[in-house]
């Protein structure tokens, strides 16, 4: 139920991507609701937040 409200929130919100891991029982829900697989990518854009050019390779981000 909780993962259904988050869709339909993301949905009302206009977002177009939704990540998921693997584990638990989130693979359950995601072959159901015919997710495709990602690439292992993800892109995190930072809004409102002032610095200089920073290169790909020396940015990181660290979520706990």
């Amino acid at each position: 139920m909780l993962v259904r409200n988050g869709l339909i929130l993301a949905k009302n919100a206009g977002f177009d991507v939704m990540n998921a891991l693997e584990l638990m029982h989130n693979m359950d829900f995601i072959e159901e609701l015919k997710f495709g697989p990602g690439d292992g990518y993800l892109n995190y854009y930072l809004y409102n937040w002032r610095c200089p050019p920073i290169e790909n390779e020396k940015m990181a981000l660290v979520m706990l």
